[in-house]
């Protein structure tokens, strides 16, 4: 699924880890009115996500939260 800059995302619940374990969270409430940087990887721990990907977006993190992003979600 190709998306651009204030595209719409499909309505979609997520599930993750919070306090006391695995949580449902919609998708729609993590984003409006919001600005987020949302990406996806293809496995969690695997390989290339963790030694690559993942860093690569802790490292550019400061750059996204100077241009006002709010926070930045990785979906896999």
């Amino acid at each position: 699924m190709t998306i651009s800059v204030g595209s719409s995302l499909p309505e979609t619940n997520l599930a993750h880890m919070g306090e006391n374990g695995p949580e449902i969270v919609s998708l729609h409430s993590l984003l409006k009115g919001r600005k987020v940087v949302v990406f996806a990887l293809p496995g969690a721990f695997t390989g290339p996500c963790s030694t690559a990907h993942i860093p690569s977006f802790i490292r550019t993190a400061a750059a996204f939260r100077a241009k006002g992003v709010e926070d930045i979600l990785c979906i896999s």
